[in-house]
């Protein structure tokens, strides 16, 4: 965190190029003081960052909208924050900005790190991979064979 940024979204190349992809909730950073901001809703009714109360705000704001299935709500909820107090922005033709029901503001003053990292998983084909996502089915057989690969470099991560 020693350069400039208040937030960094490590994989926001992800949100910016595809359709409906919001920021990814887990690799995310900014300093305590910028998360209670960006999730404080105190000027819009909801006190003490009751948990309840900020999804049935961001549930109400959502309705109708492809963001609003319970799966993915948090980071919904997440990237709602993040633009609408203008931590980060995503280019105006960005199609979270609709599905968001936010209008692109200017530039943020504090720009946020936007990172672009290559995801992969089993059976993708992505290369310089920087980040590897094990999925719920996948066990401790397969985190140590992708961990193997790693430690021996033979594999592209």
């Amino acid at each position: 965190l020693k350069l400039p940024y208040m937030t960094w979204i490590f994989q926001y190349g992800r949100t910016a190029r595809s359709v409906g992809q919001t920021f990814l909730i887990s690799i995310i950073g900014m300093r305590s003081q910028d998360w209670r901001k960006v999730l404080n809703y105190s000027d819009d009714g909801v006190d003490n960052f009751e948990i309840s109360d900020i999804l049935k705000h961001i549930s109400n704001i959502l309705e109708g909208s492809p963001l609003s299935s319970q799966w993915d709500i948090d980071q919904a909820l997440l990237t709602y924050s993040i633009l609408s107090r203008g931590y980060c922005s995503l280019p105006d033709t960005s199609s979270m900005w609709t599905y968001l029901r936010l209008t692109p503001p200017p530039p943020p003053t504090s720009p946020c790190y936007q990172g672009d990292a290559v995801v992969c998983c089993r059976g993708s084909e992505a290369e310089d991979c920087t980040l590897w996502h094990f999925h719920p089915h996948e066990r401790e057989g397969e985190m140590k064979m992708v961990f193997d690969q790693i430690m021996n470099k033979t594999t592209n991560l």
